[in-house]
């Protein structure tokens, strides 16, 4: 009776166990190579409107080009235009129904491949949203950004800004004097 006794109990705890490992917590903020738990890589433009409202600028891949091309850019040698899309979804924080601080979600086929965050669109962003934890969260130095996310990483420069892309993780990072303003997410690149 004893060793029915000692091998049901040891059932239970191995079961409750294994019921622990499976368990995940949700993660907040922005995931790399993913997004947030709500805005994801690889999810429809009808899900997105679903969840940061359903009035967005719709931004066509030439008018993002021209855009492009005023700033003073070669479009062909940006990531998102490598990457290629169809159309963009654009919020603010008018239109945005959330405190998700998306500013462009591009589409190709209808599924989401990048994501522009944005703490120049967005200037007052929730702790929950801050960034990719545990460090390189907005207007932190590049010392954060590195602590978080490594040395893995192709860097460029222009006079205003530093480009940090960590192709692996999916993520493209912008700071301007010094500090994270920019977070782009999508699928990793090997």
């Amino acid at each position: 009776m004893k060793k029915i006794f000692l091998c049901v109990i040891s059932a239970a705890l191995f079961a409750s166990c294994s019921m622990m490992q499976t368990v995940k917590l949700k993660q907040t903020g922005i995931i790399q190579g993913k997004g947030t738990s709500e805005i994801y890589i690889g999810m429809s433009s009808a899900q997105a409107k679903k969840i940061l409202g359903k009035s967005p600028l719709v931004v066509s891949k030439e008018q993002e080009y021209n855009e492009y091309v005023d700033f003073g850019y070669v479009p062909e040698d940006e990531l998102v235009f490598r990457i290629g899309f169809d159309f963009i979804l654009e919020y603010n924080p008018e239109n945005n129904l959330t405190e998700i601080p998306a500013w462009k979600l591009f589409f190709k086929n209808d599924k989401l491949v990048y994501i522009n965050f944005s703490n120049y669109i967005y200037t007052e962003i929730p702790e929950k949203y801050c960034g990719i934890k545990p460090a390189a969260c907005f207007n932190s130095e590049k010392t954060a950004m590195i602590s978080t996310l490594g040395n893995d990483f192709k860097y460029d420069e222009n006079e205003n800004n530093q480009y940090y892309y960590y192709y692996k993780k999916g993520v493209f990072i912008i700071l301007c004097e010094g500090v994270i303003k920019v977070i782009n997410i999508f699928k990793p690149i090997n």
